[in-house]
């Protein structure tokens, strides 16, 4: 069986019948994105597409856009440490006069319990929380800045009474820069 090819228009437009019963049809420039479909007469066909210029270059675009975006990235990562407690609550611990049982209808248990003596104990309340946010570029410094506080409560217990405590809270801040991504 032989081949026919009509040609039509500005463009080609060629149909030919292959020895299967294939049909080839070639779809003229600039009306579609098919370059090629491949029918069969039992119904199945395969399609060969050819993006335009204009799509081309739009895809290229994009492509080169995220390649950029993936060199700029801001991670933030948040942590915390033992149990935080309510600081308005310090007020209400009165020297000789609060007990052990009073603080920790206050606070709960310590976290920490230290023997100082035979009858004294030194009970720690400890929170600290902060947040890293990482932020880099490509060609430029990596930058960490380190946000939050860090809160301690020690009390002193003699006799399961109070006899000293201190409470202090401080904030937690710090900007770093390194040159990693520059390859230095």
């Amino acid at each position: 069986m032989g081949c026919s090819i009509s040609v039509g228009g500005w463009f080609s437009n060629a149909l030919a019948r292959g020895r299967q019963g294939w049909i080839w049809t070639l779809a003229p420039h600039g009306t579609a994105d098919t370059l090629l479909k491949v029918s069969h007469p039992n119904g199945t066909t395969n399609e060969r597409t050819e993006k335009s210029n204009s799509m081309k270059a739009l895809n290229t675009a994009f492509f080169l856009l995220c390649m950029v975006l993936c060199g700029c990235s801001t991670v933030t990562n948040r942590a915390t440490t033992g149990r935080d407690f309510d600081e308005t609550k310090v007020s209400q611990i009165k020297k000789g006069a609060t007990t052990a049982d009073g603080i920790v209808a206050l606070y709960g248990e310590p976290d920490r319990k230290e023997i100082v003596s035979t009858h004294e104990v030194m009970w720690h309340y400890t929170y600290s929380t902060e947040e890293r946010k990482t932020h880099s570029a490509m060609f430029s410094p990596v930058v960490e800045h380190v946000t939050g506080y860090k809160k301690n409560l020690d009390i002193l217990l003699q006799d399961d009474t109070v006899m000293n405590f201190t409470y202090v809270k401080v904030p937690i801040q710090s900007v770093k820069e390194s040159r990693a991504n520059l390859g230095n």
